[in-house]
């Protein structure tokens, strides 16, 4: 039987296991625990896949019979099941599998950040009065293991910036337009059909994915908890083979970031696509891979890399997760996600970067002038200017400006009056700059 209220499973280093949900990463975790090949056995630790649950399972399925089900309620409701593994996805029927499990006086580990990150509050603090923990390293960085260097590894350690690229859909396809010239669409219809991508990519491309996970890495890095939509997020769609090539002739490639930065006793939050300088570490993390870098007052910085979804690197984190629970039943997790108090992030009007702009301008006499003219007005110095084409006057040319470091309120007046002059043709494009 599990335990009362209050209190955590203490079953040696056996753990009785309910999977829900057996789809590409579900059907992983249960091939791991399956397998003949235990690694963690080694440790004393021994983990029991006693039921799995699905509507349908997927044709082939090794999981045998007698363990299979269609009803959710037959894992919630056995007493002799200590955790469940929540692997359905979205936020609806994921959050009653987790609050019922919860509820059940049952550990719960999962791999879902959309669920987390908009509805942890609650969950987190359900988990709290029952004593039980959330496990969620899948849910940030796949097969990286972040949240346990932020929590066990590098705990000694007040961080002051959080940032990376998570999310591998979207770096696959600014990896291919980079690499082919490819437009974001033949691009992201490639990563489709690799698989790599979603039938419908909105969450991925939009940078919502990525926000779900830096809303995450905030709580546990600097003990901040943001809403959702509070935090600045801004996808791939707009950016164009032009800005690939105009990045590269600054020495640049084109990375969507999600950071988290403490500035003073304020936090700065956002995901971007972003211009990163050929010698900055992350900029050669490529195609699906993920990575995520980590500032620390002791242990200065720190870049971890890997793949960040799929169904063994997701599937490993999650098992990561069981053995740990296996070893030390304390909620961690919940304990420094309850700790992360409320927060607002700066006015993103208040943020400093420097910024690459790409105008498309009338070829004509005095428009760069015109263009800098305004730029001064407002405080901002141009860095570099690059034109890779030249034509007789009169066509639309297209002219890429990297600023200085500035405010994000200082570029935002500048563009909207630069946008007003008829020598400009469209909306310019911005993204900020790392270096």
């Amino acid at each position: 039987m599990s335990e009362g209220k209050g209190e955590s499973p203490r079953r040696g280093r056996n753990l009785r296991i309910g999977l829900i949900g057996c789809g590409v990463v579900g059907g992983g975790v249960a091939e791991l625990l399956l397998d003949s090949d235990r690694p963690w056995e080694k440790d004393g630790v021994r983990l029991h896949l006693v039921r799995v649950a699905d509507l349908k399972f997927p044709r082939g399925s090794r999981i045998p019979a007698k363990i299979r089900t269609h009803r959710i309620e037959d894992i919630i409701a056995d007493p002799s099941i200590d955790v469940v593994v929540e692997l359905v996805g979205g936020t609806g029927v994921a959050n009653e599998i987790a609050t019922s499990a919860l509820s059940a006086g049952k550990d719960v580990v999962t791999a879902n950040k959309a669920l987390l990150a908009e509805r942890g509050e609650a969950l987190f603090r359900l988990a709290g009065d029952m004593g039980r923990e959330i496990a969620f390293e899948a849910a940030v960085g796949g097969g990286i293991p972040v949240l346990q260097n932020l929590l066990a590894d590098v705990a000694a350690n007040r961080f002051d910036t959080v940032y990376g690229i998570l999310n591998g859909t979207t770096n696959y396809i600014l990896t291919r337009m980079t690499e082919e010239n490819l437009s974001f669409e033949d691009a992201l219809s490639e990563a489709q059909q690799l698989g790599f991508a979603e039938a419908d990519p909105t969450l991925d491309v939009e940078g919502v994915d990525a926000a779900h996970k830096i809303q995450l890495l905030a709580a546990l890095a600097f003990g901040r908890r943001v809403a959702m939509k509070k935090i600045p997020t801004k996808g791939i769609r707009r950016v164009a083979p032009l800005d690939i090539e105009y990045a590269a002739q600054l020495g640049c490639v084109i990375k969507l970031l999600a950071v988290a930065r403490m500035v003073g006793s304020g936090l700065e939050m956002s995901v971007a696509p972003t211009l990163i300088t050929r010698e900055h570490p992350v900029a050669g993390i490529s195609r699906e891979i993920n990575a995520v870098f980590l500032s620390g007052n002791r242990v200065g910085e720190l870049l971890l890399v890997g793949r960040g979804a799929g169904r063994y690197p997701t599937a490993s984190a999650v098992v990561g997760d069981l053995i740990r629970l296996a070893q030390d039943p304390q909620p961690r997790y919940v304990r420094r996600m309850l700790a992360a108090r409320p927060c607002d992030p700066l006015p993103p009007s208040r943020y400093r970067s420097r910024y690459y702009l790409r105008l498309t301008a009338v070829e004509r006499p005095g428009v760069l002038a015109k263009v800098t003219g305004i730029l001064g007005r407002h405080e901002i110095s141009i860095a570099s200017v690059v034109q890779l084409e030249a034509g007789r006057t009169g066509r639309k040319i297209p002219v890429a400006l990297l600023t200085h470091e500035t405010t994000a309120e200082r570029l935002r007046k500048a563009v909207k009056e630069i946008n007003r002059l008829d020598v400009i043709k469209g909306r310019t494009v911005v993204f900020p700059m790392v270096t």
